[in-house]
């Protein structure tokens, strides 16, 4: 069974699919197949279920245009989920004197068993951060 539902306001389409004889468990890859000629680009899919219920995502990083004649685009594409895990940093700054600053330009390196992260900088240049006692 197939239901689909659009939300105007974000602008994305949403289909149901009932399988009662498959459970693929947590999604590896979508792969996309077209077969009419109007172009079609899409950022991203999502993918949940009743047994996962965290969606995982594929991304069209590459704009790749999706359409039936291969003079517009590319009329098959398979996109595999790339695991990102959203690392959450806190800062308090101190609250004595020259504890504050603007203009640092600090970066962490996240380091564990699994390897290195670099955050980038720490400094929000839209906001007053590292401010003393905050």
């Amino acid at each position: 069974t197939l239901n689909t539902t659009t939300s105007l306001r974000e602008r994305i389409d949403t289909i149901h699919v009932s399988r009662s004889d498959i459970d693929i468990g947590q999604l590896d890859c979508v792969t996309i197949d077209v077969g009419e000629d109007d172009a079609w680009i899409f950022e991203s899919i999502s993918v949940f279920s009743d047994s996962n219920p965290d969606a995982r995502s594929v991304n069209n990083t590459e704009s790749v245009v999706m359409s039936s004649d291969l003079s517009e685009g590319s009329n098959n594409l398979e996109l595999c989920v790339v695991p990102v895990v959203i690392y959450t940093v806190k800062t308090k700054t101190g609250t004595l004197k020259n504890s504050n600053t603007n203009a640092i330009s600090a970066f962490l390196t996240l380091s564990g068993e699994g390897g290195k992260v670099n955050t980038g900088s720490l400094d929000n240049p839209k906001y007053d951060d590292l401010q003393k006692g905050a």
